[in-house]
């Protein structure tokens, strides 16, 4: 009986306790050449068009982003000129470009809000302290309509302005072309 047999050890070789020569399969227990090149390539090119997919979701995610981060600029800062207009007291002036409005707010002072076609953003400016800032970046549009009571009527009046339609267009990061428009209306709460 084997040495091994012995002990209560027996190595892959051994059966029924009678050590035996190695088979060939157990004699190549490592991978070749040929199979560590193949396994390699596979490798390689896997990561590469894994990295490519990555790329293109990465690119696509920041584009989707951006368009994002403009559109809820655009709805923040319609949402802030209808609150602002909502509790106005009257429309105090219309301009003639730009979408260019000042409404008079309840406190006694005025609240012009334009659009500067230099920078593409719009600007709120109040009377009491003489500055601008910024409401929204960005945009490549600022129209406004007014109405008078009956919600119909467009009027150039100020004095029989009612209503107000505001319309804000902001340019999108993947087409310069495109834009998206966010639209808001606002009743003026003097009557």
């Amino acid at each position: 009986m084997s040495r091994h047999v012995i002990l209560g050890i027996c190595p892959p070789t051994c059966r029924g306790g009678v050590l035996r020569a190695p088979t060939r399969r157990l004699r190549r227990a490592g991978l070749t050449l040929l199979e560590l090149v193949l396994a390699g390539a596979l490798t390689a090119g896997m990561a590469a068009s894994l990295h490519l997919v990555v790329r293109g979701v990465g690119t696509s995610w920041e584009q989707l982003n951006g368009e994002t981060d403009a559109l809820r600029a655009a709805d923040g800062g319609l949402r802030f000129i209808t609150r602002r207009c909502r509790s106005a007291d009257a429309v105090a002036q219309i301009g003639a470009a730009n979408g260019q409005f000042t409404v008079l707010a309840p406190e006694g002072h005025t609240l012009r809000f334009e659009r500067n076609p230099g920078d593409g953003a719009v600007y709120l400016y109040d009377s009491r302290d003489g500055t601008g800032r910024i409401l929204v970046e960005g945009t490549t549009g600022f129209a406004t309509t007014f109405y008078q009571s009956d919600g119909v009527t467009a009027t150039t009046d100020p004095a029989e302005a009612q209503m107000i339609d505001i319309v804000l267009t902001v340019a999108l990061p993947r087409d310069v072309n495109a834009g998206r428009t966010v639209r808001g209306r606002v009743w003026v709460r003097r009557w």
